[in-house]
């Protein structure tokens, strides 16, 4: 062999070699001629073990019966051209393992003799990652069957559209009842819906057009179903665009909401109900608490008159029943007047607007100095912070909660404080005391109306002022709680947004 000879077969082994391809060359009787490394490792064999074996010897012998056969029909086909790769069948290893190969098949002529060079490839990896592909999407179509979802796909330039099984059914149509095309899925919206959905749709595609940014829809429309009834379902899509920025495709998932709607119409409607309920009591509290004064000022009167003028003069059966009867109007007055100013909140609220916290504290201050000097009481405060609120509210829930603390105190000098942290997006009130406590089960009685720990002679009161605090707290977007342990004092907390909503702020 001349020079240019040796050097185009050197050529030809460095490829064969090197080829990604397990490459094995077979005579026209089946008899192994060449191979390359890559075979020698990817079956286990070496060079000398195959030269002279029959091919046979990488098929598992399930495959083997009428494997002759197919080789003759090769060979004797007159146009004799390759046959490229996509025949996938299983090889058989030297220590007996059967791994997923492909092959591919070329007919080559030398000396005269046909021959066949088989190129195999392993897809073990190939076939690992189909399985794994396998497994997800019977995952997902299972998902996507309990949720009553379908998905789409549509070829915008072909016009041409594929629907789920999910897609169908939730049409009511049973699977291919009908072509899955653009026009058949908009002529199942509601009539009412359709402008909406075609509006939509075409302004995601204006949007692309002048941003040249991808974009997405989301909308919730009706359609018909099959069994005549109308079924809510939610639209999720995106626009695939195309290397010139033309609109390709669209694809999307749809799932049946049409329980979800009923359910938030329902609750909208009990909303609504419930609203217009509680401003009919809370105006009802209103004005009979109003109402109730006067009659009550007037029996309250009355009784007076008799205690001053009767009072001693009478026998002390007498005198007991009077006591009682002034005692009881003034309760009554008391409890209309607590009454009325919990009626007031969320009825009669004042518009929310930035208001100074050591100022509040310094009106309450004011307005509790003679329990505060009574008792000996020391209040303390941090440096409190401006927040948006109602200022006549913000005086209640304060006066509420330090008359508490001096109101239920033990035998030390009442030391009161209330102090602030700002946590995230609120700030969270504190108001310490050192008085009697309270026992944990009773932390959530004592913010309900009239609930009351003690005994009327003991701690006076209506029992309502923790009520009021609960109830100006939530108007503010707030949270209270407490935190006590009997014998050892008493925290509330209460929590008010640092940038409440607009809606709340104009309420």
């Amino acid at each position: 062999m001349d020079e240019a000879g040796n050097k185009t077969e050197s050529i030809f082994r460095t490829i064969t070699e090197n080829t990604p391809y397990a490459l094995a060359l077979v005579d026209h009787a089946g008899k192994i001629v060449l191979v390359n490394a890559y075979l020698e490792q990817l079956f286990g064999y070496s060079q000398e073990e195959l030269l002279g074996r029959s091919i046979d010897i990488f098929i598992p012998e399930r495959f083997r019966v009428g494997h002759d056969a197919y080789r003759q029909s090769f060979h004797n086909r007159p146009e004799r051209k390759p046959m490229g790769m996509g025949r996938d069948l299983y090889g058989l290893r030297k220590n007996g393992e059967e791994i997923p190969i492909e092959i591919a098949l070329s007919p080559i002529r030398i000396d005269g003799d046909l021959c066949v060079l088989a190129a195999i490839a392993d897809i073990t990896q190939r076939k690992q990652a189909e399985e794994v592909l396998r497994q997800s999407e019977a995952r997902l179509n299972l998902a996507l069957s309990s949720a009553r979802a379908g998905t789409w796909d549509w070829d915008i330039p072909r016009d041409k559209v594929t629907w789920s099984d999910g897609s169908y059914l939730l049409l009511g149509l049973k699977p291919g009842e009908c072509e899955a095309t653009a026009e058949n899925w908009f002529n199942r919206v509601h009539p009412d819906d359709r402008a909406a959905v075609k509006e939509t749709v075409d302004s995601v595609i204006k949007r692309f057009m002048a941003q040249r940014t991808q974009d997405m829809f989301n909308l919730e429309y009706r359609v018909l179903h099959a069994d005549g009834s109308i079924r809510w379902v939610n639209d999720r899509g995106q626009i695939l665009y195309g290397r010139y920025g033309r609109p390709v495709r669209m694809i999307g998932i749809m799932l049946d909401v049409t329980e979800h709607k009923a359910a938030e119409e329902r609750l909208a409607a009990q909303a609504q109900e419930l609203a217009r309920s509680n401003a009919e009591l809370q105006e009802f509290a209103y004005v009979a608490s109003h109402d109730l004064q006067e009659p009550l000022r007037a029996v309250a009167g009355c009784v007076e008159i008799i205690r001053r003028r009767y009072q001693g003069k009478l026998d002390t059966r007498a005198d007991e029943v009077i006591t009682h009867a002034v005692e009881g109007a003034t309760r009554m007055q008391n409890l209309i007047n607590d009454l009325l100013a919990y009626s007031r909140i969320g009825s009669r609220d004042r518009p929310f607007e930035p208001t100074d916290c050591r100022s509040i504290i310094t009106t309450v201050l004011a307005n509790l100095e003679v329990a505060i000097r009574e008792s000996g009481a020391e209040v303390t405060y941090d440096d409190l912070p401006t927040i948006v609120a109602d200022p006549g509210q913000l005086i209640q829930l304060f006066q509420n909660l330090i008359s508490n603390a001096v109101k239920f105190r033990g035998d030390q000098v009442p030391l009161i404080h209330v102090g602030v942290t700002k946590q995230n997006s609120e700030w969270v009130f504190t108001v310490r005391d050192n008085g009697i406590g309270i026992e944990p089960h009773y932390f959530e009685r004592i913010f309900r109306i009239f609930q009351r720990l003690h005994a009327r002679h003991d701690y006076p009161g209506t029992g309502i002022g923790l009520a009021i605090c609960k109830r100006v707290v939530e108007r503010h977007g707030g949270r209270i709680w407490v935190e006590s342990e009997p014998g050892y004092g008493t925290t509330f907390f209460f929590t008010f947004p640092t940038h409440p909503t607009e809606s709340r702020m104009i309420r």
